[in-house]
């Protein structure tokens, strides 16, 4: 999972329609394959992929579970220094990005628009690490 910030600090979703919930908004996320060294590398592909975009800066932010059940780890990276190109989506995949600020997806949220629990806690969790970080309370572990 990955939240790109821009250099203004606003943040870029990607815009996806799905047959049970018609357009929603989300972080641009996906699966780790086989040709993937690495959730880095994994990441990168899938932001390129997604919403053609490219980062300079990568932040890990969490590895966790979505719950005490599941066997696969979940990654989320913070994605800095972007670069925009064309994205590249699966087949069966119709995604745009949607620029906007954290209180823009904070009302996404309370309409029902950002439905996957994943995507509001990178939200979340990108969120309270950017106002920590402005406050000089994390210690970046820049990947």
């Amino acid at each position: 999972m990955i939240l790109p910030v821009t250099t203004e600090g606003t943040i870029i979703l990607a815009k996806e329609y799905r047959y049970n919930h018609g357009w929603i908004y989300g972080v641009p996320m996906g699966r780790r394959e086989l040709r993937d060294s690495n959730p880095l590398e994994s990441a990168k592909r899938e932001l390129q992929e997604e919403i053609g975009i490219s980062a300079k800066k990568w932040t890990h932010i969490s590895t966790h579970h979505n719950g005490i059940h599941e066997e696969g780890l979940n990654y989320f990276f913070l994605a800095e220094g972007l670069s925009h190109g064309k994205n590249n989506p699966d087949a069966d995949e119709n995604i745009e990005k949607a620029e906007m600020t954290f209180e823009d997806a904070f009302k996404l949220m309370d309409e029902g628009k950002i439905v996957d629990l994943r995507s509001r806690g990178c939200i979340w969790a990108g969120y309270i690490y950017l106002l920590r970080r402005k406050k000089g309370q994390t210690n970046d572990i820049a990947s």
